[in-house]
């Protein structure tokens, strides 16, 4: 497990699949990038920094549906 670029995403899967399969579960969950989860809670709140914590507009969407379906 590590961050990438968006970019870089489906390569990154692929190449993790591969070892996968040659190294196992076990040893690519020890090689995993002690760094990926803090840098991924800091991209997280930047985004909600940015964004609000709506960023997909949920509520607004629901109570749109529920408008439609309810009457």
């Amino acid at each position: 497990m590590r961050v990438v670029r968006e970019d870089e995403m489906v390569d990154a899967l692929v190449d993790e699949a591969k070892k996968i399969i040659a190294e196992g579960i076990e040893a690519r969950l020890e090689a995993r990038d002690r760094s990926a989860e803090a840098e991924a809670a800091a991209d997280r709140a930047e985004l909600l920094g940015d964004r609000g914590d709506d960023a997909n507009h949920s509520q607004e969407r629901i109570e749109k549906i529920r408008r439609h379906t309810i009457s």
